[in-house]
């Protein structure tokens, strides 16, 4: 069992190419990398549906921003955590 760092402690990141394209782009919040395959995964706003034409661009843009915002504040977080210890 290897011993990872916990994600909290971790810098966030928005998964992107090359490992998402299409609707996930920009929908999934990794920790630890950018390379998936070293990261831990923390959140996926992404609501897939049975139909993926069902969703609309206006849902794929708020899912990414919302995302964005999510690792944004996170690490904005540790930065002025990182500066008061």
């Amino acid at each position: 069992m290897t011993n990872k760092p916990d994600p909290i402690t971790q810098t966030w990141y928005i998964l992107g190419a090359p490992w998402a394209n299409g609707a996930d782009f920009g929908t999934t919040i990794i920790a630890g990398s950018p390379d998936p395959h070293l990261a831990t995964p923390i959140a996926d706003m992404f609501i897939d549906w049975e139909d993926s034409e069902r969703t609309e661009q206006k849902e794929l843009d708020a899912a990414r921003a919302i995302a964005a915002h999510i690792v944004d504040l996170h690490n904005q977080w540790r930065k002025l955590d990182e500066s008061t210890t």
